[in-house]
């Protein structure tokens, strides 16, 4: 049975009191699981905290881009969601979308609203050496072409290259050579 939008409980924030904030951003998170972009952006007019996390540390834009929702990530953005904040654990929304093959739109609505793509996440990898990792090479594509660093290393001393190698992907490791090796011997000889 399909959920009717209209449904969806308006939450008046005109008194602003701690329960109905709490209301409003439960109904947010709640809406990105179950709705879409108007949805999201009924909660941002309800007076939702975009940046808020729920009870497991996610905020509202992981929660999104993990789901591969690109039309709430556009109106997250739009209404103001942070894009580059670490959650309480691993969570990022540029790490979200790079921890999931095939998520390069919703990376690229990312990067469009801000998204750093040379900012290290908690593991000690960067957006390029995730992408490497899982083989992704529309992301990592769309990195390079947004100006991730090639060279980068992560927390043990490995370029993403050198992580597409290690992973023992042939594919991945020849689309770096055949795509972005003059930029490592260029790179390498400074």
């Amino acid at each position: 049975m399909a959920k009717d939008l209209f449904s969806i409980p308006v939450i008046n924030m005109n008194g602003n009191s701690k329960g109905e904030q709490r209301a409003a951003n439960q109904a947010l998170h709640y809406n990105i699981i179950h709705y879409g972009a108007l949805a999201i952006e009924e909660s941002i007019r309800s007076g939702a905290d975009l940046n808020n996390s729920d009870r497991y540390g996610h905020r509202p834009l992981d929660q999104a881009v993990s789901r591969g929702k690109d039309d709430v990530v556009a109106a997250l953005i739009k209404g103001g969601a942070i894009i580059n904040v670490r959650g309480n654990k691993l969570t990022s929304p540029i790490y979200c979308a790079v921890c999931r093959p095939g998520r390069a739109s919703v990376l690229r609505l990312l990067i469009e609203g801000g998204g750093n793509v040379n900012r290290p996440f908690t593991t000690g990898n960067y957006p390029l050496h995730v992408a490497a990792e899982f083989s992704d090479i529309e992301t990592v594509d769309l990195l390079v072409a947004s100006k991730a660093k090639l060279t980068t290393r992560n927390k043990k001393g490995l370029t993403p290259f050198q992580v597409a190698l290690q992973n023992k992907d042939p594919a991945m490791g020849a689309h770096f050579m055949s795509h972005y090796g003059e930029c490592f011997i260029e790179a390498l000889a400074c």
